[in-house]
């Protein structure tokens, strides 16, 4: 799952090109919230939020009452539902370190994951 500030390091014009044969292979699929929808769709930078909007992904739905604080929502959703919660958030981090059943990266081990993954697809 992919944290919103992740979605703006996978968006980028020299990044998502490199994802999307991984994504289209079925090797890797980004989850997001309605949390993170919703936060795309509010911005106002119209070739940003387009940006964003061509991440290929998942939009699971939240374990949560509203009442929870975004940040805590993403977390319990990326525990019930992802492999591994991808974020550079620092709270989140540690929150998903603290709890067994959630695995988590940095958006670099992700970059370093991808390479692992076109290499193996590389190979097959």
């Amino acid at each position: 799952m992919l944290d919103s500030n992740a979605f703006d390091l996978v968006a980028a014009d020299d990044v998502l090109p490199h994802f999307l044969p991984i994504i289209r292979r079925g090797y890797l699929r980004f989850l997001s919230t309605p949390i993170q929808e919703g936060e795309i769709a509010a911005i106002s930078d119209g070739r940003k939020r387009s940006q964003l909007q061509t991440v290929p992904r998942l939009v699971v739905a939240t374990p949560e009452a509203s009442t929870a604080m975004p940040d805590e929502i993403i977390l319990h959703t990326a525990q019930e539902y992802a492999d591994i919660l991808v974020t550079e958030d620092k709270f989140l981090t540690e929150r998903c370190e603290q709890n067994a059943s959630c695995r988590v990266m940095n958006f670099k081990h992700l970059l370093g994951l991808m390479i692992e993954l076109r290499t193996h697809i590389g190979k097959g």
